[in-house]
Parts: C-alpha cells; sequence; structure tokens
C-alpha cells in the first residue's frame, strides 16, 4: 500500500513539474515572439546587463562593459572592442601628430537606441576628420 502511495505521489509531481514546464515554456515564448520587439525598455535593459556588462573587479566602478560584446539593443548593433569601449579596434600606439579624446559618460553618451556611427563620439570624429565639418 504504502508503495502504491508513493508512485502516485511521485506521478503527482512529475505531472505538475511538466505542466509548469510547459507553462513557462509557453510564456517564453510568447515573449520572445509577441511582447520583445526590441523596444521595450525594461526588456532592452536586462538583454544589455546579460549580454554587455561585467561585474567590475573595482567595487568603486560596480559594473564594466564586455570586451569584444555584441547585441542588438532598442533596435541598434551594440559592440564593444577588445578595452570593452563603443568603439572600433584603437591602437594603444598614437599616430605622430594626432589628437585623442577619450569620451566617458552616462547612457546618451554611450548612443543608448542608436547607430555606433551616430553617436556624439563618432560624428566629432568624423568632423574632426573632415575639415571644415559641422555638427548637424
Amino acid at each position: 500500500m504504502a508503495r502504491r502511495s508513493f508512485r502516485h505521489h511521485l506521478g503527482s509531481a512529475l505531472t505538475l513539474l511538466i505542466a509548469i514546464l510547459l507553462i513557462g515554456g509557453a510564456l517564453e515564448l510568447y515573449v520572445r515572439l509577441v511582447e520583445d520587439d526590441g523596444m521595450q525598455y525594461d526588456l532592452e535593459m536586462w538583454k544589455y546587463a546579460k549580454s554587455v556588462k561585467i561585474i567590475s573587479s573595482d567595487p568603486l566602478i560596480g559594473h564594466e562593459h564586455r570586451p569584444n560584446a555584441d547585441a542588438v539593443l532598442m533596435g541598434a548593433r551594440v559592440t564593444t572592442n577588445d578595452a570593452g569601449f563603443r568603439n572600433e579596434q584603437v591602437s594603444l600606439a598614437k599616430r605622430p601628430g594626432s589628437t585623442r579624446i577619450m569620451m566617458l559618460g552616462d547612457s546618451v553618451l554611450f548612443g543608448w537606441g542608436t547607430k555606433q556611427e551616430e553617436t556624439v563620439s563618432a560624428r566629432l570624429q568624423d568632423a574632426g576628420e573632415r575639415p571644415g565639418a559641422t555638427l548637424t
């Protein structure tokens, strides 16, 4: 009798587990296909936290960007270089006669939801490389 009761409870537990997994899978599918249009701020911030950010070894910093990350966030491709900056690869050796400016800032300077070539830093770099160029 006890053996039959154990089997009954085990069968009920497995049925419940399968039901939970099916419901969870259906909800995941619904969110991915219906709700996630790439413009849901909270979902995009979660993707950003999972695919681009890492915990910094310096506790005063909090987080850093993962080197060589690649993700589509808010409809724009976000890639980082070897140093974790949203920029193309930059040689450590500075070219003679060139000027370098490092820009650090918040999500606006990062260009959240903006293509790399439309960020403030990319537009300043482009203007600096073309004599007489203006920022519009």
